[in-house]
């Protein structure tokens, strides 16, 4: 196998990969003609390029937020770039979305992550619990720590009510939060009817009870 490498030299590793798979004969083709199910069998090699050990300097970069329904659920994407010619491996990662001035983050995750080189990791904040991502202003806060350093991020977003709209329509864990408190609205004034009805039928229990004595009461006295 022939690998095409650059002309000019270059720091870092460049990462790639060659594919083998099985080149079918007339005879295969042939022999295959009247079967149901036709296999084909291929395997990827990975490939590392690089002209010494000398180290790169590191660059990472939040380039951009958008909103939108991931896995029918609302979810807020922010894109992270490795900008340098190295693979970043297992850097622990922090992220806060923060709702307009509110302390309290509406969403947080602690992992570590991995990036190939002069790569772009897209992480996807997914709503999991049905609260979703209402119209305001947001600040995305987030840290990567790589070889000792750590980078910090903080990026302004906005989600209009267009926006947080389309969310609420088409996730369906926001469609079935909506649907359980319509059907918990609807049933408000069902229950608190037979509370009612119950408590006046208690009354009346009593007070027939406490004529029932006084009776008896004005009987033995007599």
């Amino acid at each position: 196998v022939l690998l095409q490498i650059p002309k000019e030299p270059f720091e870092g590793i460049i990462l790639g990969g060659i594919v083998v798979k099985h080149v079918k004969t007339e005879k295969d083709v042939v022999a295959e003609k009247d079967d149901m199910i036709k296999n084909a069998y291929q395997f990827a090699l990975g490939v590392v390029l690089s002209q010494g050990n000398k180290p790169v300097d590191s660059s990472f970069e939040l380039a951009e937020v958008s909103t939108g329904v991931l896995n029918a659920r609302s979810a807020v994407t922010a894109e992270f770039r490795n900008q340098s010619a190295e693979a970043a491996k297992d850097m622990p990662f922090k992220a806060e979305i923060f709702y307009e001035d509110h302390p309290e983050a509406v969403y947080k995750v602690s992992r570590d992550v991995s990036m190939a080189p002069n790569s772009v990791m897209k992480y996807e904040f997914i709503d999991q619990e049905g609260y979703g991502f209402g119209e305001g202003e947001y600040t995305l806060r987030a840290t990567l720590l790589h070889r000792g350093k750590l980078w910090e991020f903080e990026k302004k977003f906005n989600i209009s009510g267009e926006d947080a709209g389309y969310m609420k329509e088409n996730a369906l864990n926001l469609q079935n939060a909506a649907e359980t408190d319509e059907n918990r609205i609807a049933w408000l004034p069902i229950v608190c009817g037979l509370l009612a009805v119950m408590i006046i039928c208690f009354f009346i229990v009593l007070l027939k009870r406490k004529k029932s004595d006084d009776r008896s009461e004005n009987k033995y006295a007599e």
